[in-house]
This record gives structure tokens, sequence and C-alpha cells, in this order.
């Protein structure tokens, strides 16, 4: 073809039906090649050439719309399909660099709630919790588990925990930290725990996440143990487990999920539940945390029913500790004497 002069575009569109070839040519290009189709012997050539293989790129259009359609597809919807994956790759790719940020020193900081014996008020320890400058942990965690990056800022948080938090905190006291199974199951969690220090570390597993690899998480413990490090059990009776997995861990502390504690001192049902934890963490010897105690009547009620800890903003909010904790407070008096944490 002579000059500068040019066919309309081609355009190739992926999809996960296969692949569409679209040809478009506009009026002015036929003509042009039917011009051409009546020039010189090489012009023919060429102009034959190319309108050959637009009928072909039409042909395969056409036979691929067929498909398309009898698989209850259009091309529009193609289209549509392919711009919603790019899209969601570019939400990803955002949200991975997003969550890359908030690891960054200065970016994500800890606080830490008391975890306090019912019936004295005394402190034993403290949770440590994760803040962010903008959203809460509830984002944080499970974005970064979607893009492939939720053990590498558990194990950050985990490291700002003990860096923080250990200096701040009694030699008497521990402080507690969240984690998942998979997170357990890193090696570099040990690496992150001094073994001078291990006895002042709580690990917290939810029941839940250790569903798919309870038997990893059975086999991973005894090297945590050898450094002193104890296990908690997280959101007893919203899991999916049994009370068989709670005595094959063999854990320290058994926490009971806010849902159950909320209300307790007008709800048999839920008292009864608690109860029955308390007997069967004492036939067991573990310790037995009520999480998400709000109310004077809450305390009492659990102090009642024999529960040694517990932890919720009646007996402390979370805070940066600071150079001296603020003490806690105790439930009224009575007639049951609470247990500390089990020590090994």
């Amino acid at each position: 073809m002579t000059g500068d002069r040019r066919l309309g575009s081609f355009v190739v569109v992926t999809g996960g039906l296969g692949v569409a070839i679209l040809a478009a040519a506009s009026a002015d290009d036929l003509a042009h090649l039917a011009h051409l189709a009546q020039a010189d012997a090489d012009e023919r050539w060429r102009a034959t050439g190319i309108l050959l293989a637009c009928l072909l790129l039409l042909v395969a259009g056409i036979a691929y719309r067929a498909a398309s359609l009898d698989q209850g597809r259009t091309f529009r919807e193609l289209l549509l399909r392919v711009s919603a994956e790019q899209q969601e790759q570019q939400r990803r790719e955002t949200l991975h660099r997003e969550v890359l940020a908030v690891m960054e020193p200065g970016a994500m900081h800890m606080v830490f709630q008391p975890i306090t014996e019912v019936g004295t008020g005394r402190v034993q320890g403290y949770e440590a919790l994760a803040r962010f400058p903008e959203h809460g942990p509830d984002h944080w965690f499970p974005a970064a588990e979607e893009v492939g990056l939720g053990t590498r800022l558990e194990l950050r948080a985990i490291e700002l925990a003990l860096a923080t938090g250990l200096p701040r905190v009694p030699a008497d006291q521990y402080v507690s930290v969240n984690l998942s199974a998979t997170t357990l199951l890193d090696p570099a969690l040990l690496e992150l725990i001094d073994p001078g220090v291990g006895d002042r570390v709580v690990v917290e597993l939810t029941e839940h996440s250790m569903v798919a690899v309870y038997d990893d998480v059975v086999a991973a413990l005894p090297a945590l143990r050898a450094r002193g490090v104890r296990l908690a059990i997280d959101d007893l009776g919203v899991g999916y487990g049994s009370m068989g997995h709670v005595v094959r861990l063999s854990p320290d502390l058994v926490k009971i999920d806010r849902s159950l504690i909320t209300g307790i001192s007008v709800d048999n049902a839920q008292s009864s539940f608690v109860a029955a934890m308390v007997a069967f963490t004492a036939a067991i010897g573990v310790s037995l945390l009520a999480e998400g105690v709000e109310t004077e009547g809450e305390a009492q009620s659990l102090h009642q029913l024999g529960v040694g800890l517990a932890q919720g903003w009646h007996f402390g909010r979370p805070s940066d500790l600071g150079p001296t904790p603020e003490p806690a407070r105790a439930a009224s008096p009575g007639s049951v004497s609470a247990t500390g944490l089990r020590a090994d």
C-alpha cells in the first residue's frame, strides 16, 4: 500500500473462554483496498492478501461469537469480564502496597489490655493489640491474608508487641500475642522469642484457625514450650473444634468469647455454659479467662461462677502502658478465690 494510509485497528481480547480477534475496517479502508485491486500487479496482490486476512478474521469472529452465545455470553459480557478482572488485579496490587506500607516503621503500633484476677484486681499480664493509622485490625489482617502477607503482618505485630511490651511490663507479668495457626508453624516465630523471656510470652491461637493444620500445630508446640512459651486457646465457644481438641493441645489458658459473656448477669443459659467451662477447665488443670467484661454485674457473676481471669473495659482499656501501667479494678468481694495463669 502506498503513502502513510493504514487500515483500521486490530484488537486482541483475551478472556476465560478463549481468544477473540476483532477486525475493524472503515468504509474508506475498504474503498482504498478496492482501488488497490485495480492498480498494478504488486498492489493487487497486497490488496488481495489484506482482504483475505480480513475475511478470515471476520469468520473467526463470527465463529467465536457463536460459541460465546452458546455459553450464554456475548462479546459485551466478555469485555466487561476482562475489565472486571483488570480492576480486581489493580485492587489487589494496591492492597498489597498498602499492607506493606503499614508494616513500615512508625506505621503500626501496639496497645496493651490488662488481664486481671477477677476477685483481687491484680494484673497478671497484658494482651497486645495492633493499631493502625487508618482502619482497624479487622481490616488489615484479613487484607494481608488476601494478598499473601498474612503471616508477615502477624509476625511484625508480634515483633512490636514483644519489643515494646515486655520492657514496660513487670517481670512477674506476661505479654499475650495473637496469631493464626499458619504463623505458629512459621520458623520465624521462634526467632522472635528470646529464650530468656519465653516464660513471659503467651501465644493466643484461635480455635477455628487450627482446623486445616491441627496435627501440624500439635507437632509444633513442643518447640515453643521448650522456650517457656505458654499457649492460650482464644474464642472458645465460637470455634469449630471440640473439647477433645482442647484436651489434646493441653493449653495453659482458655478464653471464653465475649459473645458468651455480654449479659451473663441476666442470662441463665450463658451462666450455665460458663459454669460448665469452669468445671471442665478445673478438671484438666487449665486457667479460664472471660473476654469482653464491661460491667460490674458481669464481673460479679463471673466471680461467683468461679472464673479466675478476665479482661474488658471494666478492668482496663487498651493503652500503650506508658512508664507505669494503670492499676486494674477488682470485682466486688465474693466467696470464690481467683486463680492465675497456670505456670509449668
